[in-house]
């Protein structure tokens, strides 16, 4: 498959910076997720990578090719996106075979319909299919073509979550099984933390972060990466010129601290509870259901705490 090395890639639009000297490596078969908030420059950079967009300076390289001025078809890549894009009045085979810049054989088609599970659904129109037969459907238009890179712009958002969860599992398998390089931009963390061999966070058209889910989650090195994992956040509060960043599952009942609760909410087998400790409101996961207006000790193991420099936010390690 293909090494993906983008160095210093600059794209501005009507003044605003978009990207702002991003540089970045995909290994070979690696997936890498990306993630930040609205108008980081996630989407704009899969684009750019694609061939559907163009960087003001900088240098993509695929493989030992060096794409940066090559149009879409010529770079090995394929795309999904959020709306699986088909046209209505073509049939599905017509829909997977469109853009295809080459013979593709019926063993080919067949081959990637069955992977996909759409065999059956390949001389019906697209009108008729649900929306995760649709997605099946884009998904095998990209992989038909045999591409060396696969980018994923949040193909899954519009589904159902348990639909959602099954194509994300389907996309792995298919992943590990072609093994070849893949970018998912996601809005969704715990999709990012489950795809992801590494994860890239953005924020103000920059990569902040780039590592395994488990060293971004448990030992971030700044606080706006420490915020951005989580379900529920992670609990900040203020220590002389310092911010102290706790786990809300590392809050335990029992302990020299005192909280009042002030909501309790049922998550399955767990509870969310806010407490008001000081003047600062924390959240806790507990297997026990609290009543709000009780008054709880509880307490936290100090190795637990990440510091960070209240005026940097970067992480402060001994």
């Amino acid at each position: 498959m293909a090494e993906i090395v983008l160095k210093n890639i600059v794209r501005s639009v009507g003044g605003r910076v978009i990207l702002n000297d991003v540089s970045l490596a995909v290994n070979d078969g690696e997936c890498l997720a990306i993630v930040g908030p609205s108008g980081a420059g996630k989407t704009t950079l899969l684009r750019i990578v694609s061939g559907l967009d163009q960087a003001d300076s900088g240098t993509i390289l695929i493989g030992s090719k060096d794409c940066t001025k090559l149009p879409a078809y010529q770079r090995g890549v394929s795309m999904i996106f959020q709306n699986a894009a088909l046209f209505p009045h073509t049939k599905v085979r017509d829909n997977i075979l469109y853009g295809v810049h080459g013979k593709i054989t019926e063993e080919q088609l067949q081959e990637t319909a069955r992977l996909m599970s759409v065999s059956q659904l390949l001389d019906r129109y697209p009108e008729g299919l649900s929306a995760g037969e649709k997605q099946r459907v884009g998904i095998a238009r990209a992989l038909v073509r045999k591409p060396l890179v696969l980018l994923l712009d949040e193909p899954f958002s519009s589904l159902d979550a348990r639909l959602k969860e099954q194509m994300r599992d389907e996309m792995m398998t298919i992943h590990k099984q072609l093994g070849m390089t893949m970018i998912s931009v996601t809005h969704d963390q715990s999709e990012a933390m489950a795809m992801g061999d590494r994860i890239a966070v953005m924020k103000d058209g920059g990569i902040i972060a780039c590592d395994v889910p488990k060293k971004l989650y448990d030992d971030p090195d700044d606080i706006e990466t420490a915020s951005f994992f989580g379900v529920p956040q992670i609990n900040l509060f203020s220590r002389g010129d310092e911010i102290v960043g706790i786990r809300p599952e590392c809050l335990k009942e029992g302990g020299n601290e005192q909280g009042f609760v002030s909501a309790c909410t049922e998550d399955g087998y767990r509870y969310f509870v806010t407490l008001l400790w000081k003047t600062e409101t924390l959240m806790m996961i507990s297997d026990h259901k609290y009543d709000a207006g009780q008054i709880i000790s509880f307490g936290w193991d100090t190795d637990k705490e990440m510091i960070f420099d209240k005026n940097s936010g970067k992480r402060k390690r001994l």
